[in-house]
């Protein structure tokens, strides 16, 4: 009686835990990742999911660049591309605030 109680509790254990990971996997999301500051939202569904900024992002220290400006504008006072967030997060600025434009290329 104790011997069929115990592998009953082991199997339904066992079960239990099985179903909590197939579960597991449904949650899991294909977050696209940022290339040389390009990332592809074209599947996303913002009202549905959140995305993950994680990448390669172009970094222009200390500069306000408009976002009318034009392309040469960019190559000129950017510093190229860096990842994001293992690079930055090390780093402490005092008073400054990260911004991120979007511009929109619809092809």
């Amino acid at each position: 009686m104790i011997k069929s109680l115990r592998i009953s509790c082991i199997f339904f254990i066992l079960i239990s835990f099985l179903t909590f990971l197939l579960n597991c996997s449904q949650f899991k999301q294909n977050n696209p990742i940022a290339s040389n500051g390009i990332i592809d939202l074209s599947t996303w569904n913002p009202n549905i999911e959140s995305i993950n900024l994680k990448g390669n992002w172009e970094f222009c220290w200390d500069q306000w660049i408009p976002p009318n400006a034009e392309e040469s504008q960019w190559k000129e006072n950017c510093n190229g591309f860096y990842p994001v967030p293992a690079y930055w997060k090390f780093y402490n600025i005092p008073g400054k605030i990260y911004l991120l434009l979007v511009r929109l290329r619809i092809d």
